[in-house]
């Protein structure tokens, strides 16, 4: 894939992801620059993950571009692919998974002999998979490169990440039929490739919009069960609650008012089930953005406990790419950990990086959640805590890339730990 990039911070938005992630691959990280120092690249690494200088000079290979792209003061396309494939090699032979590479490619901006058969380079490249077990990122800077040499770049590649986003490239071209272009020698099966390529995608189109057509009328079939049928429901249950007070004031049977005590209980339970269902419905309509983790937490805090317990936070300045919802997720999650902790015990919440990425904890010291029942607290069939299913934060967290699970202590603690993959998150 390639990154077109307006400026430093761009730039960096998509090379430090594609770097850890490589890394934590185990792959061997290749990285060809055509201006920035190693010295500066170990930094930008080290401040984004716990990685010591001496695991990263055991993995990453640093070389300059002139070095590389144009030895012998010239670009050599067939030269280059085959230092690809070596490097390859050398990776999976000294007992890495592969190979993940990025090359700064401000240097075709100069008038060197070679540089014409960049596109077509660039094309090739595609003909090494699948069968390599390779990565590739190539650097564009949008201010170096012209505008003409961009859109057959992004035409070369399957994948481009603009402004810090991977996307899916409409545009892309297969190898042959790029390379024809750039050589100028258009052959009758690029035409039939083509004609199959609309087809393809005029087939697909329709699909789409079919299926939004089908996703509307399922909305609206929502929409109209939770006004006629889910809200009628609560107002029955409201109807039965306030009965069974008027039986209880009256009644002078001891089993006939436990029973009516049971019913009552379950009434409520099911009240809360559908309120539940209420605000996750709400919660999976609602739009995913960037947000100040900090807000997150604090939101979720504030609806959860509001005052009733001592919350310490340790989160850092982070921002989080998930659903605009997500303070309730994190809302049950810090009621499921009040409920299961000692009165009045205080409940912590830190955030820590990894190379793999944000990790954020919720703890209190309690009775903890047994062994076997660790799991069984996210069932559908779940215990609802303040009229939120841990099942449906857990749905709502997914929904949006991030996971959670529960890691405390049996009998000491009760710890929810949320992960928030590198794409999700960034610092601020």
């Amino acid at each position: 894939m390639c990154s077109i990039f307006k400026g430093e911070s761009d730039q960096f938005a998509a090379v430090v992801p594609h770097m850890l992630e490589g890394l934590r691959k185990n792959d061997r990280y290749l990285y060809i620059s055509d201006g920035l120092e190693k010295a500066d690249l170990f930094e930008r690494l080290m401040d984004a993950a716990p990685l010591s200088e001496e695991t990263l000079e055991s993995r990453v290979s640093f070389y300059t571009a002139d070095e590389v792209y144009l030895r012998d003061g010239r670009f050599d396309k067939a030269r280059m692919l085959g230092f690809l494939s070596d490097e390859r090699d050398r990776a999976l032979k000294d007992g890495f998974s592969g190979l993940t590479a990025t090359g700064e490619m401000s240097w075709a901006s100069r008038d060197v002999p070679g540089v014409s058969d960049l596109i077509e380079y660039e094309a090739s490249i595609n003909l090494m998979y699948p069968r390599s077990s390779a990565d590739l990122l190539c650097q564009y800077p949008e201010a170096d490169i012209d505008t003409a040499t961009l859109v057959k770049v992004v035409m070369a590649h399957p994948k481009v990440i603009v402004r810090g986003t991977v996307c899916g490239n409409p545009y892309y071209l297969p190898p042959e039929t790029l390379i024809s272009y750039a050589t100028g020698v258009v052959t009758p099966d690029v035409l039939e490739r083509m004609e199959k390529d609309l087809f393809s995608r005029s087939v697909l189109s329709e699909i789409g919009a079919l299926e939004a057509r089908e996703l509307k009328r399922a909305r609206l079939c929502l929409t109209m069960l939770d006004e006629m049928v889910l809200k009628d429901f609560r107002d029955r249950l409201s109807a039965v609650s306030f009965f069974n007070e008027l039986a209880l004031g009256t009644c002078r049977d001891d089993d006939t008012a436990a029973h009516i005590r049971s019913a009552d209980l379950k009434c409520e339970e099911l009240s809360e089930r559908l309120e539940a269902l209420r605000m996750f419905r709400s919660c999976m309509e609602a739009p995913t953005e960037w947000q100040s983790l900090d807000g997150i937490i604090q939101s979720a805090v504030d609806r959860s406990v509001n005052g009733s317990r001592r919350v310490t936070m340790d989160l850092g300045s982070h921002k989080v790419f998930a659903s605009s919802a997500a303070d309730k997720a994190f809302a049950a999650l810090v009621s499921g950990v009040a409920e299961r902790s000692q009165s009045g015990a205080q409940i912590s919440v830190r955030a820590r990086t990894s190379e793999f990425g944000l990790t954020v904890t919720v703890r209190a010291d309690g009775s903890g959640v047994p062994e076997g029942a660790k799991e069984s607290l996210f069932d559908q069939a779940g215990p609802c805590v303040c009229g939120r299913s841990l099942c449906l934060a857990r749905e709502l967290l997914e929904s949006s890339g991030i996971s959670v699970r529960e890691v405390g202590v049996p009998g000491k603690s009760t710890v929810f730990e949320i992960h928030v993959p590198v794409p999700r998150y960034r610092a601020v």
